[in-house]
């Protein structure tokens, strides 16, 4: 295909054309794109620029978490039963993080980066009183 003539206007379906590439291919470069269309790189930069690209890239994002919570949903009871059966594997190796992401999912404990207290049940402290 020969290049374009350098003031040719791209038509809107080749404006979102170029825009769709971009964010199917997230490792693409302006450069590749540029190649593939047959248009210079400040055009491609233009394409990605604007209301029209921002209001498809949420749609993108939106379509995105959709397919990802449907995922979520169909795999919900396998990933809960692997899950738990992680759990007492990893706290005999010293490792609570699958017991502790459990309780944040649940509400029972908050996610927080502060300092915090840990608590170890039925293990005796040194010169603790008894109880």
């Amino acid at each position: 295909m020969p290049a374009r003539h350098p003031q040719a206007r791209l038509s809107p379906e080749e404006r979102k054309a170029i825009q769709l590439a971009f964010l199917e291919d997230t490792g693409i470069s302006r450069r590749s794109l540029s190649e593939r269309f047959k248009v210079d790189r400040d055009t491609v930069s233009r394409c990605l620029r604007g209301d029209d690209f921002a209001a498809l890239e949420r749609a993108a994002l939106e379509e995105r978490k959709s397919e990802t919570l449907s995922f979520i949903k169909k795999n919900a009871k396998y990933a809960a039963d692997e899950w738990i059966k992680a759990m007492p594997k990893a706290g005999k190796k010293g490792n609570h993080k699958p017991m502790e992401d459990w309780l944040k999912a649940g509400g029972i404990i908050e996610n927080t980066d502060q300092p915090r207290i840990v608590v170890q049940v039925g293990v005796k402290l040194t010169g603790a009183p008894e109880l």
